[in-house]
């Protein structure tokens, strides 16, 4: 076993014992997301791929965090909206444009992702993510004035979803008070 997948087992080893001795539930799956999804970003990062292994931890924790709440049947909802979704949306890139645009990884992970959400949050994963990779590619061109064909969606799909677990309830809120 790799240094990489050996130090990759001992965070969520730790983690997952974190889950036995901490009370709160909510704050130590929350924790144990947001490594997930920063190894998976910077798995992403440097290779351009989303392991599927990865993935299904991310779905099996999500799923485990739902019946521990005694909530099930919503984040499945989500999860199939969230593939639905992106799915298409690859489907029709792909016939538009005659390449790939989104990543099979990318799909898998934002319906594992929505798996720890509710439908109403989905909108919000999406705004995250996607005025994040803007930013960093208007960033990136500005900085290098090379023209980059491809960057890594993961990690801003991953701040979408983690920042929608943690803060979609208030962000939302926001909103409708607002406006």
């Amino acid at each position: 076993m790799s240094a990489f997948k050996l130090t990759v087992f001992f965070l969520i080893a730790i983690s997952a014992f974190s889950l036995l001795l901490i009370s709160d539930i909510s704050l130590l799956y929350g924790m144990l997301l947001g490594v997930l999804l920063m190894l998976l970003s910077y798995i992403d990062i440097q290779t351009f791929k989303i392991p599927d292994w990865l993935n299904g931890i991310i779905l099996l924790v999500g799923i485990l965090y739902n019946i521990s709440i005694d909530q099930l049947w919503l984040p499945f909802i989500s999860f199939l909206i969230a593939f639905a979704f992106f799915y298409s949306v690859s489907i029709i890139y792909t016939k538009i444009k005659g390449r790939q645009g989104l990543g099979g990884g990318d799909i898998k992970l934002f319906a594992c992702g929505a798996i720890w959400l509710i439908p109403y949050y989905l909108p919000l994963v999406l705004l995250i993510s996607s005025t994040s990779a803007l930013i960093y590619a208007l960033l990136s061109s500005l900085y290098d004035r090379k023209k980059q064909d491809i960057i890594p969606y993961g990690p801003f799909l991953a701040l979408g979803i983690w920042i929608s677990f943690l803060l979609g309830e208030s962000i939302l809120n926001f909103f409708v008070i607002q406006f």
